[in-house]
């Protein structure tokens, strides 16, 4: 009985063969991905399968990897979807919140968008000039990929802030300045307000060397985990009591209009401030370091940081001269 030929074998030359077909395919397609960013998904599914194809070339490394993020911004009136303009937008370092070169923008039909952030943490600064006043206001950022932010004006919220950091585009005073002061070219009392910069709230509650600062006011110190009060008034009367001249020996910012005698604006002198409306109560006090035309340099306590506006902390900062209502000295 005739019987069913056997099966040919597979022919290992003509597997091979055919294995060195899909390899030169899977090799042409490899260099017609290289440079194409559109198709990187494509190359790494082709990469899979040929692993040890896949290692960048001296020349091409990078060229697959996008050079930054892209933040999209949109700007509301507080309680409506109506666009803002003329909101300014600045990347600033996370860790020493100094403004990056060419990463600003300004919102057009309340859109604005930063391009090729790299990878990192950020702190967003808007800043908006609205009826004659400034506000502004920081939100942090963690980019990884491309991100959409979305931000409602809220006067209250956004005036704090101006309030405090009256203009956050201006970089801080130079260290020649700071050495200069330091070293006499300024009153005495001066170089004690200097050492103090940088003593900082911690989670919002008064810092050991804060309480040290409150502690002719035992009132606000018996319980050191309460919000730290504004405490601006407290830190000018450290640094003039440990400079061994009576401050005012209260909280009151503007208590300083009536100690001591007038002044011209000159470094040195107590600087008072009108915060929020120059008919209230409030204010801001610190020792004038530089000026110019518009502006007057102090250090001061009880200043938002624009990295942590919830911390405040003994720094510099600029004061528009429209809201100066006096400056003192010992007498």
């Amino acid at each position: 009985m005739p019987t069913d030929k056997e099966k040919p074998k597979p022919n290992p030359t003509v597997i091979a063969a055919w294995i060195g077909v899909v390899i030169a395919m899977l090799t042409a397609t490899l260099l017609l991905l290289q440079n194409t960013k559109a198709l990187a998904e494509a190359k790494e599914a082709v990469c899979s399968l040929v692993g040890l194809l896949c290692q960048p070339s001296s020349n091409t490394e990078g060229n697959d990897t996008k050079s930054g993020h892209t933040v999209s911004l949109f700007f509301r009136e507080e309680g409506s979807r109506k666009p803002i303009d003329g909101v300014r937008v600045q990347v600033l370092d996370f860790r020493t919140a100094e403004a990056i070169p060419d990463r600003s923008v300004t919102t057009k039909k309340g859109m604005a968008a930063l391009q090729e952030v790299p990878t990192g943490a950020y702190i967003l600064l808007f800043t908006l000039e609205r009826d004659g006043s400034s506000y502004a206001a920081t939100r942090p950022v963690e980019l990884t990929k491309d991100i959409l932010v979305e931000e409602e004006f809220i006067r209250a919220a956004w005036e704090n802030q101006s309030d405090q950091f009256a203009n956050p585009q201006i970089p801080p005073p130079s260290a020649a300045l700071i050495s200069a002061l330091k070293l006499g070219a300024a009153p005495p009392w001066i170089k004690i307000a200097l050492d103090e910069v940088g003593q900082s709230e911690i989670e919002g509650r008064c810092s050991p060397r804060l309480l040290e600062y409150l502690a002719p006011w035992p009132t606000f110190t018996r319980d050191a985990a309460q919000p730290c009060v504004p405490w601006a008034s407290a830190y000018a009367n450290f640094v003039m009591e440990k400079a061994g001249i009576q401050g005012t020996r209260s909280l009151q910012s503007r208590s300083w209009l009536n100690w001591g005698k007038s002044s011209e604006v000159v470094p040195g002198c107590i600087a008072i401030f009108w915060t929020g409306d120059p008919n209230a109560q409030s204010g801001q006090v610190g020792f004038v370091l530089d000026q110019d035309e518009s502006k007057i340099l102090i250090v001061a306590g009880n200043i938002s940081k624009p990295v942590d506006r919830y911390n405040s902390a003994v720094s510099t900062s600029w004061y528009p001269r429209s809201r100066l209502l006096g400056c003192r000295m010992p007498g």
